[in-house]
């Protein structure tokens, strides 16, 4: 029901129209091979739809980098804690509190577990980034399971950063191009920023590297990488 759900939205149904198709659908299966009650559906019907809303606000939320700010996130650490910081702030600035996992946040820039947690722990200690821990529930297994931490951005921080240049240029960056196509996005930006010469200062010769590669495999990088849009 999902994939019909996707579809119709796709096609620009509301979300009132989408939960009478799903449920005409469900009255045409044969019903004998259907183990669950209606109520039960009725109940993953509106699940489904919540789940569409709520990818739908994810995909218009965009984030205004600055290009000084993007310089300040290419100044810390590592390439793993830069891809981190970049992906949290952009988060953060799109939406004022940001929930993600550990796990997720690391399969989306292809970092360890151990490493998201301190690069995360670096942008908290440098005032940056704000860090709600969630609390811990037994999961079925007996074992602890924690919610996903709640994100926000430290104004005060944000302001500095934003402060030390007027006027300053930026890209729009999208928080549903993040998460589906992250390297495309992360280097998109900084090309569409930077010079050649001043990534080759800042970034590793392999990172360096892996950049050209990705942004020449774009044929329009600044506009089809990301969805960026300069401000």
């Amino acid at each position: 029901m999902l994939g019909i759900a996707m579809y119709f939205r796709s096609h620009n149904m509301t979300i009132d129209n989408i939960k009478k198709m799903l449920m005409k659908w469900y009255k045409d299966q044969d019903q004998s091979l259907i183990s669950s009650t209606e109520k039960e559906v009725l109940d993953d019907i509106d699940k489904i739809c919540d789940w569409v809303v709520a990818r739908d606000r994810k995909d218009r939320l965009f984030a205004n980098i600055t290009k000084n700010e993007l310089a300040y996130l290419m100044s810390i650490g590592s390439k793993a804690q830069r891809r981190i910081a970049f992906f949290l702030y952009s988060c953060v600035v799109a939406k004022s509190k940001f929930t993600i996992a550990y796990e997720k946040l690391g399969e989306y820039i292809g970092a360890s577990h151990v490493t998201v947690i301190g690069g995360v722990d670096l942008l908290v200690d440098r005032g940056i980034i704000h860090r709600k821990k969630q609390k811990r529930k037994i999961g079925e297994s007996g074992y602890y399971n924690t919610y996903p931490n709640i994100y926000s951005l430290e104004r005060s921080a944000h302001a500095e950063i934003q402060d030390q240049y007027v006027k300053n240029e930026a890209v729009q960056v999208s928080v549903y191009s993040l998460i589906h196509n992250f390297f495309e996005t992360y280097y998109a930006a900084l090309n569409y920023m930077f010079t050649d010469s001043y990534l080759k200062k800042v970034l590793s010769k392999a990172e360096f590297v892996e950049y050209r590669k990705t942004v020449d495999h774009v044929n329009n990088p600044t506009a089809k990488a990301g969805g960026l849009q300069k401000l």
